[in-house]
This record gives structure tokens, sequence and C-alpha cells, in this order.
């Protein structure tokens, strides 16, 4: 039983490396862009509200994925369900996109849309 665990987490692991690598190739070549990631038009400067959503989303990713990393390293090596992350990530990632938001909106309402 411990084998075909093993296995299905070793191809599971394989499945998502494989698709890591496919996604950071596209970016690489251009056939994912991302030059306007964080502008909301090309001419606009980048706009420090998804700047900081795009850092907090990723450490966010990176640290909920390294603690499910060390769940599945754990001596007992038996894993029922998802690691829960501490509430300081889901206040980071809840504010950061609060942030985010609340600035979109004030563009909108700066430039005549108002609220909707």
């Amino acid at each position: 039983m411990n084998t075909a665990i093993d296995l299905l987490l070793i191809g599971f692991g394989c499945a998502i490396l494989a698709l890591g690598t496919v996604i950071a190739y596209r970016v690489l070549t251009g056939r994912i862009r991302t030059a306007g990631i964080l502008k909301a038009t090309p001419e606009s400067p980048v706009n420090p509200d998804r700047a900081q959503l795009l850092i907090v989303v990723l450490a966010a990713v990176a640290y909920y994925a390294y603690l499910g990393a060390r769940a599945i390293g754990a001596p007992e090596g038996v894993i029922d369900s998802l690691p829960t992350p501490p509430g300081w990530v889901v206040t980071a990632f809840g504010g950061s996109h609060l942030i985010y938001l609340t600035a979109k909106q004030a563009r909108r309402i700066a430039r005549g849309g108002g609220a909707s």
C-alpha cells in the first residue's frame, strides 16, 4: 500500500514539475505574454498595488507549498488533509487583495467611471 501511495506522490510531483516547466518555457519564449501584468494599460506606469499583490500572492503560495512539502516529509508519513495555513498568511493574502481592489476602484472613480 505504501508503494502505491509513494508512486502516486511521485507521479503527482512529476506532473506538477512538468506543468511548471511548460509554463516557465512559454513565459520565457513569449508565448505567454507578461508585458502588462503590472500595468492597467500599456501606456500607464507600473501600479504599486498590482506589484504588491503579485509579490504577496507568490509568497503566500510558496509558503503554503512549503507547508505541504513539510507535511509530506513528516515522520508519520500519513497525510489525511491539506495543511492549515497560519492566520497571518490568510490575513496577508486577503489584505493584499483588499489593497488592490480598493486602488482599482479608486482609479475607476477618478476616471469618472463611478462605483459599480
